[in-house]
């Protein structure tokens, strides 16, 4: 007997509400199988990205410090 044809023997034994755990427990199934995915590392994409946003803080920065600037000058002419 396979696995599927005790599954059926079994359900077939149960009451209502058993069964509607046994959908519930058939769709948390099916729920948790497109989340068990692996996630794998690509050390490359991982760089680049590292490199992406290098380039946009270090961009964010310089900006910051030239707005700094302009208001030191503007508070030390006043």
């Amino acid at each position: 007997m396979t696995a599927r044809e005790q599954l059926l023997r079994e359900i077939e034994e149960l009451d209502d509400t058993q069964v509607r755990e046994v959908v519930e427990f058939l769709a948390f199934l099916r729920f948790r199988s497109r989340y068990d995915t692996p996630v794998v590392f690509d050390r490359a994409q991982a760089a680049e990205q590292y490199r992406e946003s290098a380039a946009e803080d270090r961009e964010m920065a310089e900006e910051g410090l030239a707005d700094y600037t302009a208001a030191l000058k503007r508070e030390d002419a006043d």
